[in-house]
């Protein structure tokens, strides 16, 4: 029996050793690396939310004032809706600071305008139906928030929104790059 068994082991071990190896694998990909404060911001070319033309970072906000906002929002989330309500206000105080209320809104151009109708806020609306901006960044959800200086150099990186502590966080942040 002990003869047995040590044959059927050594048989074991020789096949394991004799088995063609399976192919390997391909190299992993290491992840995109996520953008932070200190990063330049990701340019994006996409669709302006209002008239379907298409806009650049690069071409159409980059240098053209002290501070952007980006702000990754859907048009029926009410944490978007208090962020960007708040971003606006600020936006119409201080000239020099834009903010771009991105819609990564799958519903797309129709329900873009019509929220911007109903709120009026000082935004330029860009759509991202297909979330491919907010990972940039590590978001996978809304609302989050990505502040720009005239350079493009990002210095804030924030998900959610929270009403009793952000606003004065933001104006403070704001009002250090606009006056």
């Amino acid at each position: 029996m002990k003869k047995m068994t040590a044959l059927i082991m050594m048989t074991c071990l020789t096949l394991c050793l004799w088995a063609p190896t399976a192919p390997a694998a391909e190299e992993a990909k290491p992840a995109p690396k996520v953008l932070g404060v200190g990063d330049k911001v990701a340019e994006f070319s996409l669709t302006d939310g209002l008239t379907g033309a298409p806009v650049s970072f690069e071409k159409d906000f980059l240098g053209k004032s002290k501070l952007t906002a980006i702000s990754f929002m859907n048009t029926s989330c009410s944490a978007c809706n208090a962020e960007i309500r708040f971003l606006s206000q600020l936006a119409g105080k201080y000239p020099d600071f834009k903010l771009i209320a991105m819609a990564v809104d799958s519903r797309g151009e129709a329900v873009v305008k019509s929220y911007n109708e109903n709120n009026k806020y000082k935004a330029s609306y860009v759509l991202d139906p297909e979330f491919t901006q907010p990972p940039k960044y590590g978001f996978n959800y809304t609302p989050a928030l990505v502040l720009i200086d005239k350079s493009g150099k990002i210095v804030v990186v924030k998900g959610g929104f929270n009403p009793m502590v952000d606003p004065d966080d933001l104006t403070k942040t704001v009002e250090s790059y606009v006056k």
